[in-house]
């Protein structure tokens, strides 16, 4: 009994190094394709940390990836120097309408003299109604960053106001400018500023401020989509080992075809 369990033994050996001597032949022979069994896994790994490089690296996300306890409040910058020109090469850095209302003129002037720096009264223009100020908007585009249209009526404590701004958003040096947050939000604090200290002569100053939250969102590419590319670039030698397989299949039967 020994004795026939070392003759396995021995058998087993000597077909297992035949074998994987065959199969390094198949495999030198066939470089190329034996490269791409070794490099694709590899491959498809790298990827997938590289996905997850990218979405790390994403800076308008990482403020979900943060633990936020005490967060600090963002006060609203002034009104930005004006920066669009026209084809005329001019640039007023708001317009108002209606010219000439005293309450309207009051609020403008506040404006411009809170702001730091301080507006000159060369950069703002205003007009008698809205379809002066409109039809001046049309003909002489970006000249402008926002317009206001006052709607107030002092003798009721009316004081109302739209806001006309470009919604499209630019860029500058590759980076994206946010109009509503770079110009509407200090345009829209500046005229309320304004209007409540012309009003009552009182003095508002307001801010955002984050909510505090735990870490709201974990994206892991490798913990989502890991196991499915781990299982690719298994199934990937796999399917390479199954065309070997049926590839030596079919050299047999034509082998035994042509004997007979």
């Amino acid at each position: 009994m020994t004795q026939e369990k070392l003759s396995f033994a021995r058998k087993w050996a000597s077909q297992t190094r035949l074998l994987l001597w065959k199969s390094w032949l198949v495999a030198y022979r066939n470089r190329r394709g034996t490269a791409i069994q070794l490099l694709a896994p590899f491959f498809l790994i790298l990827s997938l940390f590289v996905l997850q490089l990218g979405f790390s690296a994403q800076p308008d996300s990482y403020e979900v990836y943060e633990v936020i306890r005490d967060p600090s409040t963002n006060y609203f910058p002034s009104i930005p120097q004006c920066s669009t020109v026209n084809k005329n090469g001019t640039c007023w850095i708001f317009t108002y309408t209606p010219l000439g209302d005293p309450d309207v003129e009051a609020v403008v002037k506040l404006i411009r003299d809170k702001n730091i720096p301080p507006i000159p009264e060369d950069k703002v223009r205003g007009f008698a109604d809205p379809e002066s100020m409109d039809g001046f908007l049309f003909d002489q585009y970006n000249s402008t960053q926002g317009a206001y249209i006052f709607q107030f009526n002092s003798s009721v404590r009316q004081f109302d106001y739209i806001l006309q701004m470009n919604g499209s958003n630019s860029y500058y040096y590759n980076e994206e400018v946010n109009h509503q947050e770079y110009i509407g939000v200090p345009m829209q604090f500046a005229v309320e500023r304004a209007i409540f200290q012309h009003a009552g002569g009182a003095s508002l100053n307001y801010g955002t401020v984050h909510m505090p939250h735990p870490e709201i969102l974990t994206l892991s590419v490798i913990e989502t989509q890991g196991p499915l590319w781990f299982f690719a670039a298994i199934m990937f030698n796999l399917v390479f080992g199954l065309g070997a397989i049926v590839t030596k299949k079919e050299l047999k039967l034509r082998s035994i075809m042509q004997i007979m």
